[in-house]
């Protein structure tokens, strides 16, 4: 949810296209807890931690179209509220402004 806020609030940045669809698959990816574990080296003594790879584009634009489908309505929503919320409060704050009438 946090990407497609980020993409309504700034869409220039992360545009309607598969790059938002990309995001949402990786924001799935990497909420999940990574088992990191231990490759020792051949040639030294010390070795190092990896992480599992990530699929392949196909299957995070996979992945970002199920999201888009399934939480579209939801997350569109979502923006739509917060837009008229928005426009409530802009209203609230210009009225505040005008000075009372003088009768």
């Amino acid at each position: 949810m946090g990407v497609w806020l980020f993409h309504f609030h700034h869409s220039r940045t992360l545009p309607d296209d598969d790059r938002l669809t990309h995001a949402l698959a990786e924001s799935i990816f990497g909420s999940r807890p990574y088992r990191k574990r231990y490759v020792p080296s051949k040639r030294t003594r010390k070795g190092h931690t990896t992480r599992p790879k990530r699929p392949g584009r196909p299957v995070m634009l996979g992945l970002g179209m199920a999201i888009r489908v399934r939480f579209g309505t939801f997350l569109v929503g979502l923006t739509d509220y917060i837009k008229r919320r928005d426009t409530e409060t802009w209203k609230q704050a210009d009225a505040m402004r005008e000075p009372f009438p003088n009768d």
